[in-house]
């Protein structure tokens, strides 16, 4: 009956023991995942924080494009109508030399006619 009941309590003792460790590595894990739920928690939060911000440059830089396309195309108009009122000035100087020197070789060509008319006139003048 001794061995019997030895063997009971030993029993006991590692039965306690076992659910003792069993206790307490359930205690350890459950630890960890809080610990582990704790670091992905702050990890979520700046990663939260790391968004918004990229939102906001994302806000920032579609903004910057569209002024800057805005300025692109006011400039591209500036220019055209730039590029415009020096083709008419050019035109207009081109025009004028072109002008003066027809007048000029015009005036070369009808010269001797001139004169011929003007010794004409003259003779008939004298004639008279």
């Amino acid at each position: 009956m001794c061995i019997c009941s030895e063997k009971k309590r030993n029993s006991k003792k590692s039965n306690a023991t076992r659910w003792e460790q069993a206790k307490q590595e359930a205690e350890r894990r459950t630890l960890q995942y809080e610990q582990r739920w704790e670091q992905n928690q702050q990890q979520l939060v700046q990663l939260q924080s790391t968004l918004a911000q990229r939102n906001s440059e994302i806000g920032f830089l579609q903004q910057r494009i569209e002024e800057q396309q805005n300025q692109q195309e006011q400039l591209q108009t500036q220019f055209s109508q730039h590029f415009e009122v020096l083709a008419q000035k050019i035109l207009e100087e081109k025009s004028q030399k072109f002008s003066s020197h027809n007048e000029q070789q015009l005036r070369q060509l009808l010269q001797p006619f001139s004169e011929n008319l003007q010794h004409l006139e003259a003779r008939l003048r004298a004639a008279q």
